[in-house]
């Protein structure tokens, strides 16, 4: 299991390093699709990281095609900093599934939309770091 887990945060930390320099664009030349697939995938993947480590300390199985919203209501069950994040502005947390095909997944076109995703990511990273010590 840790392995998976480490292997999940390696691809989130790429991700998120991608959705990021996208963001460091100036607002005009930022390609949102490319930056709100990269941060959504990032964010799936470091609850992804969360939710695996919490199910191996309660000797539970998590199915690997759950949904954002999956994650994030199982995390909340454990980790009171993750409770504590609204998600609701993702717009795509209930119907993404890290198995969907980012060509035809919903994504969002605004700036400022990509930006929530990429710092929802990012403060998830941090729970990750904190809870499990990956870096």
């Amino acid at each position: 299991m840790k392995e998976n887990i480490k292997s999940i945060y390696m691809k989130a930390e790429k991700d998120l390093d991608m959705a990021w320099e996208e963001m460091c664009r100036p607002s005009t030349d930022v390609v949102t699709y490319s930056a709100c697939v990269g941060s959504r995938r990032a964010l799936h993947q470091y609850l992804q990281v969360l939710a695996y480590f919490y199910a191996g300390q309660k000797g539970e199985e998590l199915s690997k095609h759950a949904t954002m919203e999956d994650l994030i209501n199982y995390g909340s069950l454990y980790d009171e900093k993750l409770s504590a994040i609204d998600f609701s502005s993702v717009q795509c947390q209930c119907e993404y599934s890290i198995d969907d095909d980012p060509e035809e997944a919903r994504y969002c076109d605004s700036v400022d939309k990509v930006q929530a995703c990429v710092d929802f990511a990012k403060q998830v990273k941090a729970i990750v770091q904190e809870r499990i010590g990956l870096e």
